[in-house]
């Protein structure tokens, strides 16, 4: 039989090769809030939905919340469920030239302000999949038109919003800000 290596001398596979460890699925999304907090109705960026295209042809909506911070601007959408699912304001979807801001988003709030959700079906992003972050700018509301505000996006393996394994994937303001997956770090469970 094949000598096993030291580094795993008592789980050796047959051939003399030590077990890998599995490959932990990136399906976290976190979107941070980077414009500054105002005095309109919603103050910060207004989130509606979060959508993975996959490149077999999937669509998937974010179905979990982890985390939510509200950054104190004003307004009063704070029920970060309104971010699941397929978009509501923009209710032509997958046209966007229609949208109505009086419901069905939740607002970040300004600098500070934070969304953490999930795919929870077992879905995992992939290079060369596309991330839809809808964000009601432009969009029509009882007082007048939302303001298009500016987020970062960052995918991670875990759940925690202040975990090591965050990486950045792009930024844009809304009202749809399409982001390609890039090749992503391998993360091997511990």
């Amino acid at each position: 039989p094949p000598e096993c290596p030291a580094a795993c001398s008592d789980t050796c596979n047959a051939d003399g090769t030590c077990p890998s460890a599995p490959i932990l699925n990136y399906r976290y999304v976190r979107i941070d809030d980077l414009s500054p907090m105002s005095e309109t109705q919603d103050g910060g960026a207004d989130i509606d939905s979060i959508t993975l295209f996959t490149s077999d042809g999937q669509t998937v909506y974010a179905d979990g919340v982890v985390a939510f911070e509200h950054g104190g601007g004003a307004g009063d959408a704070f029920d970060p469920v309104e971010a699941l699912g397929a978009p509501d304001a923009f209710y032509e979807y997958p046209l966007i030239d229609n949208c109505d801001a009086d419901e069905g988003y939740v607002s970040l709030g300004g600098i500070g302000g934070f969304l953490v959700v999930e795919f929870a079906d077992g879905t995992a992003m992939e290079q060369g999949d596309l991330l839809e972050v809808m964000e009601v700018g432009g969009c029509d509301y009882g007082g007048g038109t939302a303001f298009s505000e500016d987020v970062e996006v960052a995918v991670s393996v875990a759940r925690d919003p202040e975990n090591q394994y965050w990486v950045t994937v792009g930024s844009g303001s809304g009202p749809e800000i399409p982001i390609t997956i890039p090749d992503l770090p391998r993360i091997e469970a511990d």
